[in-house]
């Protein structure tokens, strides 16, 4: 290709010379030796220059790719498949020793082409996220959205505030663990003062100044939606949801925040019913409503915000929640770490005041 460019409209277009083809061709064929890469009994070549030149070279592809890898030559560089400016020169797929020009081969090329645009479309398509359209395949779509990702621990710092009904707030230092799925453990104030709570596989316990003031079965959904969902199997998560009162049964697509949400448990237009809200493009938890637990009669609605990447997962720093839609607590989470090294004692009641994940 010599310097030169020939201008089309208002884009310069790349001016070919013959001569300096032919240079490119033999400097190609250098880089690039002669050799067979066959598939079956033919051999293929991918054109390094344009196709009006009667030299080429081989650029080799994988044994038994009989597709010509067509997907992957198209993002080729400029430089091996000549694209021109506009990005639109064909790539040439050549036979050796063939004659792909008499009427038979080419009827068998036309077949080769189709199944090679089969096999690229079906690689494409393969990618692609199953429909959502149930509260159970929207639990199948989280869970396999991170499985492979998702960190499998994680501590932070957590500032807990509390809104009292005559305006005054009380601020807590919180410090959190948890071993997914199914495993947390939080440390109310100074971990040498011995207050928390553990909560393991569905039951709590907890602590006060070393002793151990109630152990009850309890399961904590925001653990199970945040966190648990994307570690454990999606059967596991939806028995889970069902034991606690969700209907898989209603579903509906919403808007939160301003992005399209799943809503699993409710019809649309009831904020009464136990629901949870996932974010449509992430397949992030965002919002939890349920009836308060000390009065039915009034809903908890319980907010994650504040997303951030953490590993191959996400992690909420805020998390608000809101009493028949008043303000009660809120969670800012800080030096916020994933993927750390957590030994099981830390999780056992029995040494809950000997075994610290954090400075005492």
């Amino acid at each position: 290709m010599s310097g030169q460019n020939a201008k089309h409209g208002n884009q310069t277009q790349p001016y070919w010379d013959s001569r300096a083809q032919e240079r490119g061709a033999e400097d190609s064929a250098r880089r690039f030796p002669a050799g067979d890469d066959s598939c079956g009994n033919h051999s293929y070549y991918f054109t390094a220059f344009p196709l009006t030149s009667g030299k080429f070279s081989p650029l080799f592809t994988a044994r038994g790719k009989c597709h010509c890898r067509l997907a992957e030559i198209f993002w080729q560089s400029a430089r091996l498949s000549e694209y021109s400016a506009k990005g639109l020169e064909p790539v040439g797929c050549f036979q050796r020793k063939l004659e792909l020009l008499r009427e038979g081969n080419m009827k068998t090329s036309k077949i080769l082409l189709t199944v090679m645009a089969i096999l690229t479309i079906a690689g494409l398509v393969k990618g692609k996220p199953a429909a959502v359209n149930s509260g159970e395949s929207l639990v199948k779509e989280m869970h396999g959205r991170y499985a492979a990702s998702w960190y499998p621990t994680v501590t932070f710092t957590q500032k807990s505030t509390t809104y009292n009904p005559d305006g005054t707030t009380k601020v807590e230092t919180w410090y959190e663990a948890a071993l997914l799925p199914g495993k947390l453990r939080i440390d109310i104030g100074p971990p040498s003062e011995g207050n928390g709570y553990l909560l393991v596989d569905g039951n709590v316990t907890v602590f006060k100044e070393g002793q151990v003031k109630a152990n009850v079965p309890q399961v904590n959904m925001l653990l199970v939606l945040g966190f648990d969902v994307y570690k454990q199997t999606s059967e596991a998560t939806l028995a889970i949801a069902k034991k606690e009162g969700f209907d898989a049964g209603k579903f509906h697509e919403d808007t939160w925040e301003g992005k399209p949400v799943y809503v699993f448990g409710a019809e649309k237009g009831d904020l009464k019913s136990k629901q949870f809200w996932v974010e449509k493009d992430r397949m992030l938890f965002v919002r939890l409503l349920e009836p308060d637990r000390s009065d039915p009669n009034k809903t908890q609605d319980i907010r994650f915000a504040d997303y951030r990447k953490l590993g191959g997962g996400w992690i909420a720093a805020l998390v608000e929640v809101y009493l028949d839609g008043k303000k009660v607590f809120s969670e800012e989470y800080t030096e916020i770490n994933g993927d750390v090294r957590l030994d099981p004692a830390v999780f056992d009641p029995k040494q809950f005041t000997s075994a610290h994940w954090e400075k005492p």
